[in-house]
Formats: structure tokens, sequence, C-alpha cells
């Protein structure tokens, strides 16, 4: 496609029957210069890429295994990280949108600034799409925090963290008890696990353990405090002082897996919001290199227009 300026490859033609109106509707869909978008979002992917690699080195560099108390925090590689992301892609895009302005030779800063919000839009979808950039991330993190839900991560991980240790220390309780059978149950893979903990008196300790409702609660502490005692031997007192320990290991475990939680939920905002940032100010750049390379301003452009 032609780059002159649509001013001379798109007036209208007289007699064409087409009015004023349509024609400029369409001098504006026809006069993008693709070619000039297309070198654009090129020259602003290569300038990332170096920009990217420069500071990628700079930041390792400035980690010491040797120094610890020399070498910057994981907050402050972030920022620092999340700011040289910014300028990187400001400097990138406002690159990118003044090629795209300079080669389609258009007058009019407006053209220019819309070439370079289309080398933007372009460029952000190649680099979502091809390199996987943070906010594609971001989202699916956000999106799988949202549908699985901060109580059903945490309740999940709770039980991998926190019942192996709990499970053990049943074990040991009801091993120490006379006349209980120590027999070993084979298991898949070539493993074995301790037939003391039969199904009955696991699903009366998951029950207790996860359980939600308060009354709920206390009519399985009940349960398992006397299946516990029938078992074992051990006096009520002693029955219960050893689930209210198993149950101080399940919370604790809980508290740990729910500040976890939290802390990356924190950490999907924060880097939304950085997203974000980085969208908003690589538009603007886009723009504004447009703009600054057009090839003349707005009057002599109209000028020149009207004098052909």
């Amino acid at each position: 496609m032609s780059n002159l300026p649509y001013e001379e490859t798109h007036k209208p033609h007289i007699g064409s029957g087409i009015s004023p109106q349509r024609s400029r509707r369409m001098r504006w869909i026809k006069g993008i210069s693709w070619t000039s978008v297309f070198a654009g979002v090129v020259v602003a992917l290569g300038v990332q890429m170096l920009l990217s690699t420069l500071g990628t080195g700079i930041g390792m560099s400035m980690i010491d295994p040797l120094r610890a108390h020399d070498t910057p925090t994981v907050r402050e590689f972030s920022i620092g990280a999340g700011l040289w992301w910014v300028v990187s892609s400001f400097l990138s895009l406002f690159i990118g949108g003044w090629v795209a302005a300079q080669f389609s030779g258009y007058l009019r800063h407006l053209d220019g600034i819309l070439h370079g919000l289309l080398v933007w839009a372009l460029g952000t979808l190649v680099t979502i799409y091809f390199l996987g950039s943070a906010i594609g991330s971001v989202a699916s993190g956000a999106g799988n925090v949202l549908s699985a839900g901060t109580r059903g991560v945490a309740e999940k991980a709770v039980t991998v963290v926190s019942w192996d240790d709990i499970r053990k220390d049943a074990e040991g309780v009801l091993r120490s008890r006379p006349g209980i059978p120590q027999t070993i149950e084979p298991r898949a893979g070539g493993e074995s696990r301790s037939a003391i903990m039969d199904p009955e008196f696991s699903m009366a300790l998951e029950r207790f353990l996860t359980a939600e409702d308060r009354n709920v609660k206390e009519t399985n502490r009940t349960a398992l405090i006397n299946l516990l005692t029938a078992r074992t031997g051990l006096s009520i007192d002693e029955a219960a002082n050893r689930v209210n320990r198993w149950e101080r290991i399940y919370e604790q475990a809980e508290q740990k897996v729910r500040e976890a939680a939290d802390q990356t939920a924190k950490a999907v905002a924060w880097s939304a919001l950085w997203g974000f940032l980085v969208i908003l100010v690589s538009a603007i750049a886009a723009a504004v290199g447009g703009y600054v390379g057009t090839q003349m301003p707005d009057g002599e452009a109209r000028e020149k227009s009207m004098s052909r």
C-alpha cells in the first residue's frame, strides 16, 4: 500500500456520488498505513527486548550471595524491576510510535497519534500472545484465586501440611497403649501404613478437624474423645487434652496457609496494578511518539493540503 499522505491518495472523486461525510469516513479507514504500523511494532519489540536484557543484566549484577547485606531485598528488587518495566515500555513504544508516524508520511499530528496507538495496541497483543507477558499471568492467577476461593485453597493445603503430623501423633498415642495390635498394612508403591488408624477413628478425627459449625464441632469433639478413651484407656481429661493438641496443630497450619494465601492475593493485586500502569504509560508513550514523528505542525499541514 502506498505510504503517501492520504491528503493526496484518498481525495474524493468529483461526481462519484459519495457524500462528503462518507468520503471522510472512508479516508479515515483506508488511510491507515499498516506497513508503517508493523514497522513500528517490530522496532518497539526490538527496543523492548534490548532494554529488558539490559535490565536483567543490571539486576543480576546486584545480587551477591557472598555479601548478603549488600544485596537488595526482594521488595527492593521487585520495585526496581517494576520501575524498569515501566521505563523500558515507555521508551520502546515511544520509539515505535515515532517510527510509524515517520514511515506513514502523514502530515497531521492526529494521524501520527492514531498510528502510534495502533503500534501500542498491536504490540501489546503480540507481547501477550508470544511472550506470555505478566499481564496474562496476572489474569490467570487472579482467575484461579477467585475460582478456588481463599478458604478452599487454605483447606486443601492444610490437609497436606497438618494431617501427617496429627496422624503420626494419634498413632503414637494408640500404639503406646497395651492391647493395641501392631499390624502393618501394605500400600500401593511398596509403602506401608499402621493399621492402628482404622477407618472409624480416622473418619472421626477428620470430621472433628474439618467441621465448620461450632455445635457440630463440639459434637464431633465429644465423639472423638469417647472413641479415644475406649481405644486407649485414657481418662476423659487426658483424651480431651490430646484432642485439643491435634486441634491446635490443625489451626496453626491453617493460619499459616491463610497468611500465605493473603500474601498471594496481595501480590496478584499489585501485579495487576503494575500491569495497568505499564499499559497506560505505553499507550501514552506511543501516542506521544506518533505526535512527535509527524513531519510538520498542523497549521502547515492544513495550508499544504489546501494549496494542492
